[in-house]
């Protein structure tokens, strides 16, 4: 081989390599080309399930409204907001940050209603099979497990608190000046219900939601809080009588 031809075949190499590395860092940045119209195009996207399918999730900073399950594709990588809202519910907002070719699914968004009245019930009504199974007690009013995510409730003096064996980590949930009556995990999994001397909460105790606190209802000293196998009634004893409330 000449030497013209050998530094004709080096400036190929040099070539086919600097357009390998173009082509991976295009795409590894999460782009994509789009060979109908010849547009440059994003590849990340975010997906969020919320409850009821009613609510409207937004996007922001980019605007864009959709409905559960709402899939939000295109995205470039930027910080942006999720609101999910509807009517007679509490809104809630998470932030998330989009990385390159990142796929993200939230888990599903529960919101709560803003205004409820709760029914006087029979206690007698309110068997131990209508209770979810996935939670059990140990050590009343201080250690509750719950077997679906295998999180540990723990109460203490005024404060809750969530114990995450899979990653080790202990995080506050809440921590008042006032004393908490009772607290049970949700059906779902992820939240928690506790009452104080005046009102009764529901909190999201995921790590990536901010711990989102809602009141569920404003009365006097709930005490023995439950929900049934579903999810959608919460029970709670107080002056000696059994109420209902509805969670949806």
């Amino acid at each position: 081989m000449s030497h013209t031809a050998r530094q004709i075949f080096f400036i190929c190499i040099v070539i086919i390599f600097i357009s390998a590395i173009t082509v991976i860092l295009f795409y590894g940045s999460g782009y994509d080309i789009n060979w109908q119209n010849g547009d440059i195009e994003t590849t990340s996207g975010i997906t969020v399930i919320a409850i009821p399918s009613s609510a409207a999730i937004t996007l922001e900073p980019r605007g864009d409204t959709k409905y559960s399950p709402a899939r939000f594709g295109q995205l470039e990588p930027e910080h942006y907001h999720v609101t999910i809202s509807a009517p007679g519910y509490y809104s809630q907002t998470l932030s998330v940050t989009v990385s390159p070719r990142a796929a993200i699914q939230f888990d599903p968004i529960q919101l709560w209603p803003q205004t409820n009245t709760p029914s006087l019930v029979n206690a007698s009504a309110v068997t131990t099979t209508d209770l979810p199974t996935t939670v059990y007690n140990n050590q009343p009013a201080l250690i509750h497990k719950n077997k679906q995510t295998g999180n540990w409730l723990l109460q203490q003096g005024n404060s809750l608190h969530v114990y995450y064996p899979d990653a080790g980590l202990t995080n506050t949930l809440v921590r008042l000046s006032e004393p908490i009556i009772s607290a049970t995990w949700h059906p779902n999994g992820w939240y928690v219900l506790y009452s104080t001397a005046t009102q009764i909460h529901i909190v999201d105790t995921r790590l990536d939601y901010t711990n989102h606190d809602v009141v569920l209802l404003t009365t006097a000293s709930a005490a023995d809080l439950r929900c049934n196998t579903a999810g959608l009634t919460c029970y709670y004893k107080s002056q000696d009588q059994t109420y209902t409330l509805s969670l949806r």
